[in-house]
């Protein structure tokens, strides 16, 4: 893959990187560029060998990456948030030729192989085991250009990325547009991303595009009332990778004056690719309820059992050595998103709930979203998740598992104000069967909870 989207004469003086560290012009990233090309030259590599690269730094990881690319090597981008367990494991799964840690450190494998792709990414598995995308040059290119060109990014443009460039969120929907686009790309890595640090980070750089994910929100609501921030250069500012609740749209809005814009997506065809286009006034229910309409690239529509599909250049190719699922996901060229939704006759997209997490209690369905939205009432309840649990009677019932630090008094409260809540808004067979409390709940690196890891 040629490079010639990235890097061009006019562009030598500008900025494009910054970090807390460093500060490169495109001119000083072309030049790293080529020189990871080449130390990645040194080893031999054939088109298709898979590069797995760490995500840890993230201008090294920038780096090598485009490097990779130039080469038309396969990269694994890595989550440095996993264990060594979890990166052993997809280490002996995907089998790379060759690791590069934060220090540029090199470690070769044997009984590698090659693949015919741009990049395979892992999805977060926060329904089940966690699947390998594999994306052709293609579908990365049309990834980052659909968002630039809808986004209207442009030279002028400062993007913030707090989150993990190894997940599609940082990578494809803030880095490589950004990039694409002559823009700087301002890095902060995950575990220093802070809210205090990433709202001055904003204020004092005069970002312009910036997303996240629900959790920095909420956190963003819990600085102390003497936290004042502008913010007024951001022209985008996201939510992605998991629904925001209501009342953190309403609350933000209401402290810091900025609307978040709450996207949809799917790792397998881009996790921004509606949003709504026009800004809405505050206190409107219609950005909460609906995730927007389609961006220019991608097309929609929901089949007779009201699953959505989606298509596009962006999307994915298979899934890594799993034919079965990928027959399954992909029909006629279209994404089965396992997501139930209703579009408008505007083309607003609404969420239902997804298809593999509905409930049958008793031959009726519930979607966890029903329950789910009902606590964002309660700003005390930092994460939660309903699930189904078998039962001998009614085939399954609902649980709702709630991360809630407080004493055994302060829980039973708490659970007292929520059942109140449920029974005045659900029926009963929608009313959870149990209540579990836990210190913290299992979640993805971008703080969604995982709900394959409850009990």
């Amino acid at each position: 893959m040629k490079l010639d989207d990235f890097f061009s004469p006019s562009r030598t003086m500008l900025p494009a990187i910054k970090t807390r560290r460093y500060e490169l012009s495109y001119g000083d990233l072309e030049v790293e560029v080529f020189n990871s090309a080449e130390k990645l030259k040194e080893n031999n590599l054939t088109a298709g060998a898979v590069v797995a690269l760490s995500d840890d730094d993230p201008l090294n990881f920038v780096s090598y990456f485009l490097a990779a690319l130039s080469l038309d090597l396969c990269i694994l981008p890595l989550d440095s948030s996993l264990n060594e367990h979890e990166i052993a494991k997809i280490l002996q799964y995907v089998r790379p030729f060759l690791k590069i840690d934060s220090n540029s450190q090199f470690q070769t494998f044997e009984n590698s192989r090659e693949i015919d792709a741009s990049v395979i990414q892992f999805t977060s598995g926060s329904t089940g085991q966690p699947k390998g995308i594999v994306l052709k040059e293609r579908a990365l290119s049309a990834r980052y250009k659909n968002l630039a060109k809808n986004l209207s990014l442009t030279s002028d443009d400062r993007t913030l990325c707090t989150l993990p460039l190894s997940h599609s969120h940082g990578l494809d929907c803030l880095a490589l547009p950004t990039l694409y686009a002559g823009g700087c790309l301002h890095l902060i890595s995950p575990q220093n991303a802070n809210p205090q640090a990433v709202l001055e980070c904003i204020d004092v750089e005069e970002i312009t595009f910036f997303s996240s994910v629900p959790l920095f929100y909420r956190m963003c609501l819990e600085l102390k009332p003497d936290a004042k921030f502008r913010l007024q250069s951001l022209r985008h500012m996201f939510c992605g990778s998991a629904a925001i609740s209501p009342s953190t749209l309403k609350d933000f809005s209401a402290r810091y004056g900025r609307h978040i814009t709450q996207g949809y997506g799917l790792a397998e065809i881009g996790v921004i690719c509606t949003y709504h286009h026009n800004s809405l006034r505050d206190g409107d229910s219609l950005q909460a309820e609906s995730v927007g309409t389609a961006i220019e690239g991608i097309q929609m529509r929901v089949d007779q059992e009201s699953q959505l599909l989606a298509k596009g250049e962006a999307l994915f190719d298979h899934y890594l050595d799993n034919p079965a699922l990928s027959q399954k996901m992909l029909v006629n060229g279209e994404l089965q998103t396992q997501d139930l939704a209703q579009i408008n006759s505007d083309g607003l997209v609404y969420i239902l709930g997804r298809k593999s997490d509905f409930i049958n209690v008793g031959g009726n369905k519930l979607s966890p979203l029903e329950i789910e939205n009902l606590l964002s009432v309660f700003p005390e309840l930092k994460s939660f998740a309903a699930i189904g649990r078998i039962d001998p009677d009614y085939g399954e019932v609902p649980v709702l598992h709630i991360e809630f630090s407080g004493s055994a008094e302060e829980q039973e409260m708490m659970k007292i104000k929520i059942m109140q809540r449920l029974r005045s808004h659900l029926a009963k067979f929608k009313i959870p069967r149990e209540i579990i409390f836990s210190e913290q709940l299992p979640k993805s690196s971008l703080g969604k909870v995982l709900k394959a890891k409850l009990p």
